[in-house]
């Protein structure tokens, strides 16, 4: 059994002030490329990671064997 922990803080961390719900599905796409380009992985996902995640599945259901959405999908207000 083979096994990843990668904990991704997204571009809001990183001092961008704008960016697009796309740009975080390509930054998920990368990190799973780079670590198991090769088969589906198990995802788990939290919060705002979560609604990536998700979506990132419905888009490419066939990079995910499972997927662990806690505390996410569900858009907030926000004004």
């Amino acid at each position: 059994m083979f096994a990843h922990a990668v904990v991704q803080l997204g571009r809001q961390w990183a001092g961008t002030d704008t960016y697009w719900f796309q740009e975080f599905l390509a930054d998920l796409e990368h990190l799973l490329d780079h670590f198991e380009p090769e088969r589906p992985v198990n995802l788990i996902a939290h919060s705002f990671g979560a609604t990536v995640g998700c979506v990132y599945a419905g888009v490419r259901p066939k990079r995910i064997a499972r997927l662990c959405s806690i505390d996410g999908f569900g858009a907030r207000d926000w004004k």
